[in-house]
């Protein structure tokens, strides 16, 4: 028999009166795979969609899933959600709802939409981007400005902390990575870090080369182990 494929559609539509910049996070249900349409944009996702650059106000939200061997189409929900100005605002669905969970400041370098899959290394592509899409990392620019933030922090786990919570939906190089990975004084805490950020690489490939921030192989050889069972 034919395996039933779940597929979840969310539909946004620009709000009719615009009142400032804004970006949405919705955190969905599903591990299965997800279509997101966003004014005729498709994208693709199974566990979180990330849409940056968004014009702040509100917006109606339509969820279905496709069911069954033949492809019917299901409606989870359909209601209205509201975008705060200057503030990325993440939602929920819980118990067919959108839930806002948190409205937070805008993480730095926030790119173009971004579909992701989980593990962001397998599905779509090797960046977890819907192919007729692209992913951008931060800039040189962005990168000079968050290491002297990051150096305002007296401590590594407090960078640790401060890095993990701002670079949550960025994206980077890996060589970008070893930069700020370096930034810190102790190799576990640098591991942690180096492990913390590798889903924010667009060039996993490259990954090899945040090595060269720890002090010691046996914690290059600890990355190695932890990328090995993450993929």
């Amino acid at each position: 028999m034919r395996p039933i494929q779940n597929f979840i559609y969310v539909l946004l539509f620009l709000p009719l009166q615009a009142i400032g910049s804004s970006s949405l996070v919705i955190e969905l249900p599903t591990p299965d795979p997800v279509l997101v349409i966003i004014n005729f944009e498709s994208y693709t996702a199974s566990s979180r969609l990330v849409v940056p650059q968004l014009t702040a106000g509100n917006y109606a939200v339509t969820i279905m899933r496709r069911i069954g061997a033949q492809g019917r189409m299901q409606i989870m929900l359909d209601e209205q959600i509201n975008l705060v100005d200057n503030l990325e605002s993440v939602y929920r669905v819980e118990q067919n709802r959108l839930r806002l969970i948190q409205t937070r400041p805008q993480p730095f370098g926030q790119q173009p939409p971004v579909c992701h899959t989980g593990n962001h290394h397998q599905g779509v592509n090797a960046t977890g981007v819907f192919p007729a899409h692209q992913t951008y990392a931060m800039t040189n620019e962005q990168i000079d400005r968050f290491v002297k933030e990051l150096n305002r922090q007296t401590f590594d786990d407090k960078k640790v902390q401060y890095a993990s919570t701002y670079l949550n939906d960025a994206w980077l190089t890996s060589d970008q990575i070893q930069r700020i990975v370096k930034q810190l004084t102790f190799d576990n805490n640098k591991l942690e870090l180096a492990m913390t950020l590798y889903d924010r690489a667009i060039d996993p490939a490259n990954y090899y080369t945040v090595e060269s921030a720890f002090s010691f192989r046996s914690t290059g050889q600890k990355l190695q182990e932890y990328i090995r069972n993450h993929r």
